[in-house]
Order: structure tokens, then sequence, then C-alpha cells
């Protein structure tokens, strides 16, 4: 019971900060150490959390992983306490704070009030999976600056500019765990059509990628370049030798260190002025 105890219910205490102002918080549940095996990095939370700006909370849509956590600031004394007053500040403008946790790594604050009978409030810390491109629509976390700063656009963050949208164009709706299913069966359906559907088969890739990493869902890129090469391993001897190097050449791109979380990226065939990698 002690060992349980010491492991999920272990208190953790750090320092907010925004400028001059700061502030001893608890952190509850006690935060994890992340561990990304495709950058073959570890992040920890540091004993310091900074607030470097702030963003209208429907600018931030879905960039956080779903790792949560409550930053205690219940005080029954009657002392000034900095986060009662960002906690104020942030529900009265619907805005919210974003964080940086430690190297290369970032979350946002937002107020958050219980609907019970004591309306305990508390602020809610939503950790960012780590990396500068955790929320690609937001552009580059680590160069984001003052609004007022570098541009006269009636939209703060104008970046969508280099992709057109189309109403006719679908979108992934992965809701549903069959949603999801039927979306790679559909890309392992076109690599068993090879040659004739090499188009198809690069245009489901690029449209589950950018789902894929706009979610922070690197481990499906790495699931479908598995199950590519699976396919070209099982390809009958009659098989045409483009098929086989299509696939190889698909499942190395969605596993390319240098590529495969940068969501403007567009994978293209080979013949199509992309050399072989490995």
């Amino acid at each position: 019971m002690t060992r349980l105890c010491e492991q999920h219910y272990q208190e953790f205490w750090c320092t907010l900060k925004c400028g001059q102002l700061e502030a001893r918080v608890q952190l509850f549940p006690a935060p994890q150490t992340i561990t990304l095996e495709e950058l073959a990095a570890t992040y920890t939370l540091a004993n310091q959390i900074h607030v470097i700006g702030f963003l209208q909370q429907q600018e931030l849509r879905s960039s956080t992983d779903g790792s949560a956590t409550e930053e205690d600031m219940s005080d029954p004394s009657k002392v000034p306490n900095f986060c009662v007053l960002l906690h104020g500040a942030l529900k009265v403008e619907g805005m919210a704070a974003v964080v940086l946790l430690g190297a290369d790594w970032w979350g946002t604050l937002t107020a958050s009030c219980e609907a019970s009978r004591g309306r305990r409030s508390c602020l809610l810390l939503s950790v960012m999976k780590p990396g500068a491109s955790a929320a690609p629509w937001l552009g580059a976390l680590d160069q984001l600056g003052p609004a007022e700063e570098g541009t006269t656009s009636t939209e703060t963050f104008p970046i969508r500019s280099w992709r057109s949208y189309s109403s006719s164009g679908s979108a992934c709706a992965w809701a549903r765990p069959h949603a999801l299913l039927a979306d790679v069966q559909k890309v392992l359906r076109h690599a068993r059509k090879l040659p004739d559907k090499t188009q198809h088969l690069f245009k489901e890739l690029n449209r589950l990628r950018r789902a894929a990493i706009s979610l922070g869902f690197s481990e499906l890129l790495t699931a479908i370049g598995n199950a590519l090469e699976r396919e070209c391993t099982a390809l009958p001897p009659t098989a045409p030798a483009d098929c086989a190097l299509q696939l190889a050449h698909a499942a190395n791109a969605l596993r390319d260190p240098r590529t495969a979380l940068d969501i403007k990226h567009v994978l293209t065939p080979l013949g199509h002025g992309t050399p072989m990698t490995h």
C-alpha cells in the first residue's frame, strides 16, 4: 500500500511564474515523465512553470494530447495569491495561458470551476506533446510572439495559407475505433492493387498522415509503415518490381525522422523527384 501511494499519489509542488509574479502550486495528479521513442528523448516537468503568453481559448482547438493536471489554488487564508488573480483573469477574458514546462515542451492553463455546491476553483494544466510542432495550426511554438508584431492581418494565426481547403475534401473522423480501422484498411486495399492504385495510395497516406500529426498520433504512422512493409514481403513473385519499390518507399517515408512530424511535407511516389530513403 505504501509503494502504491508513493507511485500514484505522491505530492508534486512547483513554482508558477509570470514575469515578476509567482506562486507555489501543487499539481494533481503528479506529472509523469514522457519518453518519445521516435525522438529518443525523455521529458521531465521542471520545478518552474513559466507563463510565456496568452491565447483566446477558441484558438487552441484540440491542441493537447489529453493529459491534464489540476493546479490546486484553494487557500483558506486571505493572503493575495497570484493563482487567484490568474484564474479570475482567464475566466473573465475567456483566454488560456501558454506555459513552458521544460526544454522544448509546452502546455496551457485554463480556468476551471466545479459545478458542485462547494464550487471549488482550480487551474487546469493541459500538457501538449513535447516538441515545437505539437500544435501545427499555431505554427512553431518556439517562434510565437506578440500578436501586434509582424502582422497586420485580422487573423492572429494566418499560417494556413500553405494549404487550401475544399468542401469536397474528406476529413478523418476517428471518434469510433471502426472509423480508424476503415481508413487503415482502405490504405492496405490500395497497396494490394499497385501499380494501378499508386496515386490513390499516396493520396490516402497524406490524408491520414496530416490527421495523425494534428492529433499527435505519431504511433499510427509507424504502424502503417510496418503494415506496408508486410505487404511488400507478401507480394507474389509475379508482381511488378515497381510495387515493392513503391511500398518500401512509402514505409520509409512515413518513418523518416527528418520529415515524419512535418505536417507540410507531402509524400510522393517514386518517379516524381523523390529519392529512396533508408
